[in-house]
């Protein structure tokens, strides 16, 4: 009796000197435990609140209200509130927080392993998958790996208790396609040739050329390669990339390479007329058996004078000509590795006018021969009588005869390769 007196005493006492108590409930989330330093506390005084979330979630707010009306919250700083003049609710907000091990952008046909995050035991959990971003029910993934064949996939994995169900951010997951890569440029080229090569540009790839038998300049989606290493074959190979991705494509070409006609190898037009006029230009002499002719007048092509003679009936008009000599690369005849002989240069049937300068000249002092075209031509120097005295070939505006000549008259004759020709008289004194 006495002991009961106590307690009630003890009771009647703290109501006199703190006021009523009021009661605290604290209502536990699916995400973890939460407590409150007092289930009853009088008005005015501090309770502390502390939460221990479960694996996979996170601690985000707290929210105090009072317990008939939920919507008259009681302010709670740094974990702590003030005791109101009525009974309050304790809850908190622990959303599921956890990394989801999956890719932003995969490639076309490639194969996605999806990883369960970690989280608490005891919830029930899975994944949703879909093309679009209203996902249905959630679908159970077994493990086994997905192809995601077009872009836009949206990913996400959920966790729960019963109807209490919290779910991770969506992931959108870009399906990027591989794209086709072909090499544009010659699939057979010279020894020592310069080609141009490229591909198709793909917006946000990058490309990386390697090149065997040959030295590459690269810029971007097109190459420049110089054909200079070992014949017969070269290799050509892009490595396309997509940016921030490990998507990849390669391209790859073989070049034919052919050995040079080098210009030494291609000789001087010859000339040759007959009475009447008719005139045929031609190489001499013969070169090798398979190679291709392309017959020029004033670097223009001249159609279908495509062979080793070049005739025209009635005389050969006037103009520059060249031949280029090439090897047959391919079944198109499309003349490869080839050289232009010199010109040579067709006038109305006599030598361009020369000067012999000076004129008249002394004894031991230097003779040239002024002309206009500079085309290769023969000098011949003639004694009064008729007899040759020097011959000396001429390729320029301006050359110097090296003949040492006595006192007197001479006469300098120039033909051209068309075997024209033109006689001055000069005289040594």
């Amino acid at each position: 009796m006495k002991k009961m007196f106590l307690i009630i005493a003890s009771l009647f006492l703290s109501a006199m000197l703190y006021g009523k108590g009021y009661r605290v409930t604290v209502v536990q989330p699916v995400g973890g435990v939460i407590v409150a330093s007092d289930t009853l506390a009088v008005a005015g005084k501090s309770v502390t609140l502390a939460g221990t979330p479960l694996q996979g979630f996170v601690f985000m707010n707290w929210s105090v209200y009072k317990s008939d009306d939920p919507n008259t919250l009681v302010n709670v700083v740094n974990n702590v509130f003030v005791m109101p003049a009525y009974d309050v609710t304790v809850s908190a907000r622990l959303p599921l927080s956890f990394h989801l091990d999956a890719p932003d952008a995969i490639c076309s046909g490639e194969m996605l392993t999806l990883h369960e995050p970690l989280i608490a035991e005891g919830l029930e959990s899975g994944w949703q998958i879909a093309s679009q971003s209203e996902f249905g029910q959630p679908v159970t993934y077994t493990g086994q790996s997905l192809t995601l064949d077009f872009d836009g996939w949206f990913l996400r994995f959920w966790a729960g208790n019963g109807n209490d169900t919290v779910c991770s951010n969506v992931v959108r997951i870009s399906v990027f396609e591989i794209p086709e890569i072909i090499i544009i440029g010659e699939g057979t080229a010279c020894h020592l040739q310069t080609v141009d090569y490229e591909v198709k540009q793909e917006t946000g790839w990058q490309y990386e050329w390697t090149v065997s038998n040959g030295t590459a300049v690269p810029h971007g989606n097109k190459v420049s390669v110089l054909w200079d290493g070992g014949l017969p074959k070269g290799h050509i190979k892009v490595e396309a990339r997509k940016a921030g991705t490990s998507c990849s494509a390669v391209g790859e070409k073989e070049v034919t390479i052919f050995t040079m006609v080098e210009p030494e190898q291609v000789n001087d037009i010859v000339v040759k007329r007959n009475v009447s006029g008719q005139a045929y230009i031609l190489i001499y002499p013969n070169p090798a058996e398979g190679m291709k002719y392309q017959w020029y007048k004033d670097n223009e092509a001249i159609e279908n004078a495509n062979g080793q003679y070049y005739y025209v009936s009635g005389g050969m008009p006037q103009g520059t000509y060249r031949v280029y000599v090439g090897m047959k690369s391919d079944e198109s005849g499309r003349p490869y590795c080839g050289a232009f002989s010199k010109p040579c240069p067709i006038s109305d049937g006599a030598a361009e006018a020369f000067v012999v300068f000076p004129n008249p000249v002394g004894i031991g002092n230097e003779i040239h021969i002024v002309r206009k075209d500079g085309a290769k031509a023969m000098a011949a120097v003639y004694s009064i009588d008729g007899r040759l005295l020097y011959r000396q070939i001429v390729n320029s505006n301006m050359d110097r005869l090296d003949v040492n000549l006595e006192q007197g008259v001479y006469f300098v004759k120039l033909i051209d390769c068309y075997r024209n020709a033109i006689v001055q008289k000069i005289v040594i004194k």
